[in-house]
């Protein structure tokens, strides 16, 4: 795992009343921490089946929890589960679980840039089918003796079905599978850009520790770096799509800024009133109507992948929290 270097700051009062007012609104949001079971061995990054779509990563939440049936807000995950969360984390696990989902996610962009980029194709197709014919021939036909004259020959016509074989070649034009628009990959922020850990353990897991990173500034998460500029590099545009809202805009990317996150196209943030899940689907497809075309979707939260607009979703772990819309 590797070290970071980990800068203290020393929050003023009106910093204080300022992260506290943020923790209210992402409250309202609709965060919601939740406990793990214990930690078990990487699994790879399979499909599977999650809010009526397929998502792709290790499990829902990396750790073999269910998906919480929730509505609303819960507050703080029970104090006995807090030691399992320090150790997925400080274990290892949890960013090995990333970089695993990370490196689906970079393989698949890879594939499909490479399968857009081939030549058209043309192939000489050939099958063979069999066709009824009918051959006719004549038969030559003795008639009976009948009161003392005599049978006289004669010749019949005779119709025989048969069947011949029939051999045919076409040209098929083979097309690869091209773009709708500008490809595109699209980023969640929090827990997915941006790690918000030291705060949410320093807090117990509480909403605090969320809102503190949004304000503070959260750490960069390697391999999601990695993707964004791997994404760049292969001339991608690249999308913020967040649930911060929009009045923290400006912290949110000096943040991204700073820790290495460089001209992307653009973000969106999200009105403390929208639904999440609604909110991030309705951007996608806002990218779509503008000439863009969705090949991979990266976040950390059902509501983040939920809606469809996106070629591919891949989930990173989170059991540190959970929003449930």
């Amino acid at each position: 795992m590797r070290a970071r270097r980990v800068v203290q700051r020393r929050s003023s009062p009106g910093v204080s009343l300022f992260v506290a007012a943020v923790a209210a609104v992402l409250f309202a949001a609709g965060h919601a921490a939740i406990g793990v079971e214990p930690a078990r061995a990487s699994e790879p990054v399979v499909p599977y089946q999650l809010g009526g779509g397929t998502i792709f990563g290790a499990r829902p939440t990396a750790l073999g929890l269910p998906v919480v049936p929730a509505s609303g807000t819960f507050g703080a995950a029970p104090a006995e589960f807090l030691p399992r969360l320090r150790e997925y984390h400080d274990s290892g696990q949890y960013e090995r679980d990333i970089a695993a989902v990370a490196r689906a996610a970079r393989e698949y962009i890879a594939s499909r840039m490479a399968e857009a980029a081939r030549p058209v194709r043309v192939e000489r197709v050939c099958a063979t089918e069999f066709r009824r014919a009918t051959r006719t021939y004549y038969t030559r036909v003795r008639t009976a003796t009948r009161g003392g004259a005599r049978g006289r020959t004669v010749y019949r016509r005779v119709r025989e079905p048969l069947y011949r074989r029939v051999r045919t070649c076409r040209q098929r034009r083979i097309e690869p599978r091209r773009f709708k628009g500008k490809p595109t990959l699209v980023l969640d922020i929090d827990e997915t850009s941006l790690s918000n850990y030291r705060y949410l353990a320093a807090t117990g897991f509480s909403q605090v520790g969320v809102a503190q990173g949004a304000v503070l500034g959260g750490d960069a998460i390697a391999p999601t770096l990695e993707l964004f500029n791997f994404a760049k590099r292969l001339g991608m545009a690249v999308f913020f799509i967040t649930g911060t809202p929009p009045q923290l805009r400006q912290v949110r990317e000096d943040n991204l800024r700073r820790v290495g996150y460089r001209d992307w196209d653009g973000a969106f943030y999200k009105p403390t009133d929208a639904p999440t899940a609604r909110f991030k689907a309705e951007a996608r497809a806002t990218l779509e109507q503008h000439g863009y075309d969705v090949i991979a979707n990266v976040g950390d939260q059902e509501s983040d992948l939920a809606g469809g607009h996106a070629d591919r979703a891949f989930k990173y772990p989170n059991p540190f929290y959970f929003i449930p819309n």
